[in-house]
């Protein structure tokens, strides 16, 4: 499987970011202090772990609070 890009909207602390991914090669991710590199990494963990309608608590745990997404 090959990833092409990885789009975040309101999760965790990250309003909305697009990741693109070059075709070969090794992705290295860098940025300042709280730009969201974890949540990336995290995101790709419940990409494979747990379907995209499921009701684990992991999931509700990253829904912004105050906001209904």
């Amino acid at each position: 499987m090959r990833l092409h890009s990885l789009a975040l909207r309101d999760f965790r602390g990250v309003k909305d970011r697009t990741v693109r991914f070059r075709a070969l090669g090794t992705t290295v991710v860098v940025g300042d202090n709280e730009v969201g590199k974890s949540s990336l990494v995290e995101a790709f963990g419940l990409i494979f772990d747990l379907p995209d309608d499921s009701k684990s608590t992991r999931i509700k745990d990253i829904q912004p609070v105050g906001q209904d997404v």
